[in-house]
């Protein structure tokens, strides 16, 4: 072990431009039943922090979170809940977090977001405060949340909407409860919802008519979930029973919290083709809330279709937040997508002029806009267009517009499109990005197939890679497919498919890619390093080894891990000095030669992977899968 120390000392590898090359995770069928249902979530915490000192805890970049509505054993249906430690390489047993009681009806509109190690899911259900059932039927909204990265027996279950049930000082009491939402920071959850006023109240004519509620629940102490306000908040102030509002959504940084919503309050109920797109912000934690902002005032019914959807997003750190409020409507005579910029944290008047950031050409029609923000300020419009056959639907393709300075770019139009999929996206693409990663997910109908797919960018959007989820041409997915992004550069997909027999015999699978690996060429010798994983955001690369237990304590395990310097005693390499490394033309890989088989040396197997290293943040990352090598 001495000799092995003193040569593996010198491993530490410098940073390099590294081209894609992914790695196939296993697929992993999540119900044990097949189902023709497709309620599924994935998400994973863009927060890396290290392990919790309780069994079963590990690095946040390692976390994925997986959650979906199907029969238990006996068909009662179920929310199941499971995890993977590895990045989505395996994934824990399931876990029952809800099952529906005889009379109940669970809605299929659950959520689920996380932060650190908190997962939150809401999801609404005829079931009362009590556990009884609602005899009007109407749905109440509840809270199930782990502090402790969603392992068993660490959930808590609250029920939200006690307005409800409570008649406490609002006026316009929720009867029936659809469409959340979820904000996750840290320590707390900001929720929105829809609700139907309720008639009993004295609302005249209000059924069906909905209004727009929000909470905040915390964990008060470890494991103990409570809410923030008293009573939830009715965020718009539109008259009650004369307005209906749509397409809730909220965003959260820190202390900051903003609503959105579209309401037809100026054309009245019966013209849902003059909906404006309504905000709020709170600058407390949801706890007082600033006046509406209409971001939209149309002057008059737009003609072609109303306001589709609007959404908004926040990104950077206190003070210097910047909010973004996107719209899909037909201002201009067929569906494109707009943008309003501020640089102050929302506040009114603070905001740019309307411009477009989608590219579809004229006459093409915009659908499905899927938005998101990373934490260095990238933006990332998904959207499909029928460019090809205009008027077509079944033509679709889909498109993304990056804008890699915080708007800037769209605000003077040289935003930059590139199409993501090879035919019809027949299912709205989902997005999700981590710093210079991102990855967007949809089922690409192509003659003969229609394959699940993640389009993926690990240079800020700059470049695009296609790659079917799953190498088997004759599987056929439906519905959407589902995308997450560790902040390891992990690709996490969830998707329903019919390999088990035909469409009667639908499943629900996960799996995806890891887009960076390590080898050792013999013929070299040489490491040779293929993939991204961002080394620019580090002060470099090293190799770690150890040999397997039970001869000494593993410290990478098959998997991939994460440490830091304070606990990482038997890593050899910490001061290393950096190795030379080559690129070849053909593939672009990182060569580190002049570094024989370790195993060989030292005449057992050992454990090679490579990582990104941050001192400031005394952070050790794993960018590639653990490669094991025998003498």
């Amino acid at each position: 072990m001495r000799l092995s120390t003193t040569i593996l000392s010198t491993a530490l590898l410098c940073a390099a431009a590294l081209a894609q090359d992914p790695v196939y995770r296993g697929v992993t069928q999540l119900p044990a039943q097949v189902t023709t249902d497709n309620e599924a979530r994935v998400c994973t915490p863009k927060q890396n922090l290290p392990a919790l000192a309780i069994a079963g805890a590990v690095h946040t970049g390692q976390l994925v979170h997986t959650l979906w509505l199907g029969p238990d054993a006996v068909g009662a249906a179920t929310l199941f809940y499971r995890r993977s430690i590895d990045g989505g390489a395996s994934f824990e047993p399931a876990q029952a977090l809800w099952t529906v009681q005889a009379g109940e009806v669970i809605d299929t509109d659950f959520r689920m977001a996380c932060h650190g190690h908190e997962v939150w899911v809401a999801l609404t259900s005829e079931r009362m405060s009590d556990g009884s059932i609602d005899i009007t039927g109407d749905d109440h909204l509840w809270l199930l949340a782990s502090d402790r990265q969603g392992i068993a027996g660490t959930w808590s279950t609250l029920h939200v909407s006690n307005g409800q049930e409570l008649g406490l000082s609002t006026t316009d009491e929720p009867a029936d409860v659809n469409a959340p939402e979820l904000a996750a920071v840290s320590g707390s959850v900001h929720i929105s919802w829809e609700y139907t006023y309720d008639v009993a109240a004295g609302i005249a004519a209000a059924s069906g008519l909905q209004g727009m509620f929000y909470q905040r629940v915390d964990f008060v102490a470890p494991g103990t979930l409570g809410m923030a306000l008293t009573e939830e908040v009715r965020i718009e102030t539109s008259p009650s029973g004369a307005v209906d509002v749509d397409g809730t959504n909220i965003t959260a940084v820190d202390d900051v919290v903003i609503a959105c919503w579209l309401d037809n309050r100026i054309a009245g109920i019966n013209d849902n083709n003059w909906n404006d797109t309504f905000i709020r912000v709170s600058t407390d934690r949801g706890l007082t809330w600033g006046p509406e902002q209409n971001m939209t005032s149309f002057p008059a019914p737009l003609t072609f279709a109303g306001q589709r959807e609007s959404k908004v997003l926040i990104w950077g750190s206190a003070p210097n937040y910047f909010v973004g409020v996107f719209h899909e409507d037909s201002r201009n005579g067929d569906d494109d997508i707009f943008m309003e910029l501020s640089g102050s944290t929302g506040a009114a008047g603070s905001w740019t002029p309307t411009v477009m950031v989608s590219m579809s050409p004229v006459g093409a029609d915009s659908d499905g806009m899927t938005i998101a923000v990373s934490e260095n300020g990238t933006i990332y419009v998904v959207y499909e267009d029928d460019r090809v056959t205009p008027g077509d639907n079944a033509s679709n393709l889909a498109f993304v517009v990056v804008d890699r300075n915080g708007g800037a770019d769209f605000l003077s139009g040289s935003q930059v499109e590139t199409q993501i999929s090879t035919g019809d996206a027949s299912s709205p693409p989902t997005l999700d990005c981590y710093e210079n990663y991102a990855a967007i997910a949809f089922v690409d109908n192509i003659p003969g197939n229609d394959p699940s797919a993640v389009s993926y960018s690990y240079d800020n959007g700059a470049t695009w890679h296609y790659e079917w989820l799953v190498d088997q041409p004759i599987i056929d997915a439906d519905q959407e497919t589902i995308v997450a992004v560790t902040t390891r550069g992990d690709v996490v997909c969830e998707w329903m498919d019919d390999r088990n027999g035909g469409n009667a015999f639908n499943n629900l699978f996960v799996g995806g890619l890891r887009t960076a690996s390590i080898r050792f060429d013999a013929g070299t010798p040489a490491y040779v390093l293929r993939g991204i994983g961002n080394p620019g955001d580090a002060n470099g690369m090293f190799f770690s080894l150890t040999p397997p237990a039970p001869g000494a304590l593993q410290l990478i395990p098959a998997d991939g891990w994460q440490s830091n310097f304070s606990v990482d005693f038997l890593t050899f390499s910490l001061l290393s000095i950096p190795f030379v490394y080559g690129t070849t033309d053909a593939n672009r890989e990182a060569i580190f030669p002049g570094l024989p088989n370790a195993a060989t040396l030292i005449g057992l197997p050992v454990y090679v992977s490579a990582y990104a290293v941050d001192p400031n943040a005394v952070a050790i990352t794993a960018l590639t899968d653990t490669l094991m090598l025998n003498p």
